[in-house]
């Protein structure tokens, strides 16, 4: 029923409209003056890019000042960037796989190799626990 006076509880900008017997709610956005609807909002993709881009430009100006205060050369900057593609992904590999094991209440191995005994000191090197006689 178009033209029929609105139900309780809905607004101006909220309407009704009647099409047989199905009702569907319309919602309208009322612009600003000056106000288009192809208004630039920045996506979520640009806006996190955006962030990631600022966030590693502050790194790499701090990463910058504590280098020239120990005096050490610029020249390591440039892995900065790749520190947080790469790095920090194998860091995450070795928590989950640290929170895994814990979880599963076994003990992480080292990964020892098996001693063999077979390789020798180079001459003139003596051993730890041999005396310099």
């Amino acid at each position: 029923m178009v033209g029929a006076p609105r139900p309780a509880g809905t607004s101006a900008a909220q309407a009704t409209t009647v099409v047989g017997a199905v009702t569907t709610p319309t919602t309208t956005t009322t612009l600003a003056p000056g106000q288009s609807t192809n208004s630039t909002v920045p996506t979520p993709s640009s806006a996190v890019v955006g962030a990631w881009l600022a966030f590693t430009a502050a790194q790499v100006a701090l990463a910058a000042f504590a280098l020239r205060l120990d005096g050490e050369s610029l020249r390591p900057l440039w892995a900065v960037p790749l520190q947080q593609i790469a790095y920090r992904q194998l860091m995450y590999l070795v928590v989950i796989q640290s929170v895994a094991t814990a979880l599963a209440g076994t003990r992480l191995r080292w990964q020892k190799l098996r001693r063999l005994g077979i390789v020798g000191a180079p001459a003139g090197v003596a051993h730890r626990g041999a005396s310099l006689r």
